[in-house]
């Protein structure tokens, strides 16, 4: 965690850092002894700030939050109103400046975790920089997402938008089915990849291809009787002697 805060100073980007309690250790333990319901402890030093807060209280311990920052101002008091479950009524809770600017920023995490979540790679990475490197391309993914929406203001989900991709890079058109079917060079008869949609269903039942319990379902053949996974299963299964290498 120190390294990683080194190099971000040195190259001289802000930041916001969410710190477990052992990165390091030694500095939090000094923070969060004596810390009250909604109070905070600091520490400053030439180029960054380290701050404890104590958020909440749980049934049997506390939920205490640290940052290492080097934004200014991040202490400054606001508050805002609660719910309380014991007294049945809105109470005005104490935080910092620094906790909703994280909340604010974080939800770009959240959204990238979400679009990626259907469309991501479901082999297990078996090695940290391949892990690493994955993270490395769905950032990168996600960021052109963003800005050919913005840009084209064209309404496409994150699929789509991938599958379109990938379309333009292999073969010029994509051919208009409601079954997604993608134009690519293939080495058999047929040119196209059919890729149908799944949905999700209450119960588990084993994938038609791998044979791995699973609750997504294609809803184009028949949701109670084909369970597919995502992506090499379902590319299987709709396109008969297909051959993907991996």
């Amino acid at each position: 965690m120190i390294k990683r805060v080194q190099i971000l100073a040195q190259k001289k980007y802000k930041f916001i850092l969410s710190c477990a309690k052992n990165r390091p250790s030694w500095l939090w333990q000094y923070l969060q002894s004596g810390l009250k319901l909604y109070g905070y402890k600091a520490a400053s030093s030439s180029n960054m700030d380290a701050i404890s807060y104590y958020a909440r209280k749980q049934k049997s311990t506390k939920k205490i939050v640290n940052f290492l920052t080097n934004v200014k101002n991040m202490t400054a008091p606001s508050s805002r109103k609660i719910w309380n479950k014991s007294e049945k009524q809105m109470k005005e809770v104490f935080y910092l400046k620094i906790i909703s600017e994280y909340n604010k920023n974080h939800q770009f995490v959240d959204r990238l975790k979400q679009r990626i979540k259907y469309i991501g790679n479901p082999f297990r990475a078996r090695r940290a920089w391949r892990a690493e490197f994955n993270s490395m391309i769905y950032i990168l993914l996600n960021n052109c997402y963003v800005w050919f929406t913005s840009v084209t203001g064209r309404n496409l989900n994150f699929r789509e938008f991938i599958l379109k991709t990938i379309n333009q890079i292999r073969t010029p058109k994509i051919s208009q089915s409601s079954h997604n079917q993608l134009n690519l060079n293939m080495p058999q008869n047929s040119n196209t990849i059919t890729y149908h949609k799944l949905k999700s269903s209450f119960s588990k039942s084993k994938c038609i291809v791998c044979k791995k319990r699973t609750r997504r379902m294609c809803s184009i053949c028949n949701p109670t009787i084909v369970a597919l996974h995502e992506g090499y299963c379902n590319l299987v299964f709709h396109n008969p002697g297909i051959v993907i290498n991996m």
